[in-house]
């Protein structure tokens, strides 16, 4: 007698394949995650060049990577850099009587009874110019001495009884720094703003003449300066404010004149 239980089919023994389990595990490991995987299209490179649309206006636009990229030359491109701000020889600056007009030098040389190097003490300041540094620089030159000094005598170097000029000079920006250092220079000397000290010292009389003239660039400048090419034979301004005690007509006549007040204490020796 047969038996009535029905025989077991081998795998794939489907017409269709209907209940193949080799089939459905073999078309499973296709796409497991360990399985062969399809090639990526283009490298992470190719990828960072390519534009998406913007949300906005539908334009295509850089991605992120790409402008980063872009800004890094940027940066680097020696073509983009800043000029270099053009070189002042500071030099006649040093010799301030050099850039007088011809016909002052032998008027006021006589006068001066010698040579301007000997009766001339100069100061040069530039943009860089500490400003607390040149008020004392000014002060000691004025024989100015505050009534609450650390000793209560006169010890800076001064010129208050000779004969000599104070001549200060500064080119192109330096003359702003130089004309606000003067400024407050000359206020503290006069004392202002201070009652009682104005009241306890006497006053001495400076005269004061400020001239402008100017030099210029020199024709040979470094090569690939864009802005030192372009000021080449251009004038840098320079001033220049000569002190003395004493009025000078010619400078007077000149450059016209001011005076101010240099105060000293009874302590002052």
């Amino acid at each position: 007698m047969r038996s009535s239980a029905p025989n077991e089919r081998s795998s794939g023994s489907g017409p269709d394949g209907v209940g193949d389990t080799t089939l459905f595990a073999a078309t499973a490991a296709s796409f497991a995650s360990d399985g062969p995987t399809l090639p990526i299209v283009g490298g992470l490179e190719e990828r960072a060049g390519m534009t998406r649309p913007s949300p906005i206006t539908g334009d295509s636009r850089p991605s992120k990577k790409q402008k980063t990229f872009d800004g890094l030359a940027k940066e680097v491109d020696p073509a983009t850099a800043a000029p270099k701000e053009p070189q002042i020889d500071l030099a006649p600056l040093y010799k301030p009587w050099t850039l007088l007009p011809a016909e002052l030098l032998p008027q006021i040389e006589k006068r001066l009874g010698g040579s301007w190097e000997e009766n001339t003490e100069v100061v040069v300041w530039t943009k860089n110019q500490n400003v607390k540094s040149g008020i004392n620089r000014l002060k000691a030159l004025l024989g100015f001495t505050a009534a609450d000094g650390p000793d209560g005598k006169n010890n800076a170097t001064s010129i208050k009884n000779s004969g000599k000029l104070i001549a200060v000079s500064a080119s192109g920006q330096g003359t702003t720094k130089m004309i606000g250092i003067v400024e407050m220079a000359k206020r503290i000397v006069g004392g202002k703003g201070d009652a009682k000290e104005a009241k306890e010292a006497s006053g001495e009389t400076w005269y004061a003449y400020t001239g402008l003239t100017g030099l210029k660039m020199p024709a040979q400048q470094e090569k690939g300066n864009e802005a030192q090419e372009q000021n080449a034979g251009k004038k840098v301004p320079v001033l220049t404010v000569w002190f003395s005690r004493n009025s000078i007509p010619e400078f007077k006549k000149a450059f016209g004149e001011q005076t101010f007040t240099v105060v000293h204490h009874a302590s002052d020796t």
